[in-house]
């Protein structure tokens, strides 16, 4: 019996996009070559210089369970088991979110508002510059800074003594909202909570990966019950899908993404309405709030929060041009920590103290005891 011979490369990509396309994947041909580079250790530029390699029988059987779990829908991501979101690798689990690329709208706009806020300064000759605003500020006194080439990497600047400012993350599955902006925001510390744990143990897992672990703690809970001590900023994606709409999703999510990650009750609003109660006692005066929402969902969300009491409110779209963040600012103004409004704002600097320390903080006690 004569052997079969060895497929080469570019056939076995040009197979697989068939058997892809077939399914009604759209995304059929980087999906085919996502599984194969992985297969091979390669790079996708390799995939190109190498299209007349033959694989082995070995590679061309796990290329072949790869992709029979693909033409079952499984997400590309949760196959491979990472995900990169906002340039950041995030490994992934049965009971976190596979992270969109919708959701770093809420990164992004965060990390803009401190930046227009001033908490991304450049120190130079007694003076601060605000990247945002493209103007110079006059350091005022006692406050110190440090000159860094990428403000997404720079060191925010406080006052001597005062406390890191503190994020918190409802609903955090895998951690990447916390951890991303965390990567960005040197000196902040952040403690996410998801009422999965599984989820919390992934979210560990991925701030110990990014080297973020002295700042971010995770603990399983509902939202804010149980947590006492206030935050300058809370975050959240939680789940916004009304119900009667899940059956019709894609069945990449419809059949990977867990249900309680989904599912926002009849009008998707459920979990808005449950833990704005908390936000807005657990967040400083002056503090704000940046929350993840449906398409269509903006108005009514923001809606909810200046019921709650949330002033300043705003909207932000994503890439799309669709309103994907609604956000508001805990009032009274004028006291506490205003990370929202445009005028510059001291943020951490005190090189000397470590992010430990910074966790041993009576500021930080609601996050290392867990209460």
């Amino acid at each position: 019996m004569t052997p079969r011979p060895s497929p080469r490369l570019e056939a076995t990509l040009r197979a697989a996009t068939h058997r892809l396309n077939t399914k009604g994947i759209e995304s059929a041909s980087v999906d085919a070559r996502l599984l194969l580079a992985h297969v091979l250790n390669l790079t996708r530029a390799d995939l190109i210089a190498q299209s007349a390699r033959t694989l082995t029988p070995f590679e061309s059987e796990s290329f072949e369970a790869l992709l029979q779990r693909r033409e079952a829908y499984e997400p590309v991501a949760r196959i491979l088991g990472e995900r990169e979101f906002s340039g950041l690798p995030f490994a992934l689990n049965e009971a976190t979110l596979d992270p969109r690329p919708d959701s770093e709208t809420l990164v992004e706009e965060v990390l803009k508002r401190l930046k227009t806020a001033g908490y991304f300064g450049t120190a130079h000759d007694d003076r601060f510059l605000n990247p945002a605003l493209s103007t110079v500020i006059p350091a005022k006194a006692g406050v110190t800074g440090r000159r860094c080439d990428d403000t997404r990497e720079s060191m925010p600047c406080r006052r001597r003594g005062s406390s890191p400012p503190r994020i918190l993350d409802l609903g955090t599955g895998s951690g990447c909202l916390l951890l991303a902006i965390l990567h960005a925001w040197s000196e902040a510390i952040g403690l996410g909570v998801d009422i999965a744990p599984r989820a919390v143990a992934q979210a560990r897992q991925n701030a110990r990966a990014l080297e973020l672990s002295k700042r971010a703690r995770f603990r399983v809970g509902t939202w804010g019950e149980g947590l006492k001590k206030p935050f300058d900023l809370v975050i959240s994606n939680p789940p916004y899908i009304p119900t009667s709409v899940i059956p019709g999703l894609m069945p990449d999510v419809r059949l990977y993404d867990p249900l309680a990650a989904l599912d926002g009750g009849p009008d998707g609003l459920d979990a808005y309405r449950a833990l704005l109660p908390d936000v807005r006692r657990l967040l400083k005066p002056g503090g704000f709030v940046m929350l993840e929402v449906g398409e269509g969902q903006a108005q009514a969300v923001e809606s909810l929060l200046a019921a709650a009491g949330f002033l300043h409110t705003f909207r932000a779209q994503d890439l799309a041009g669709i309103e994907r963040c609604v956000g508001g600012e805990r009032g009274p103004s004028g006291t506490g920590s205003s990370l929202s409004s445009s005028r510059r704002r001291p943020g951490p600097q005190d090189v000397g103290q470590s992010c430990q320390e910074s966790l041993g903080t009576p500021a930080f006690a609601g996050v290392t005891t867990l209460s």
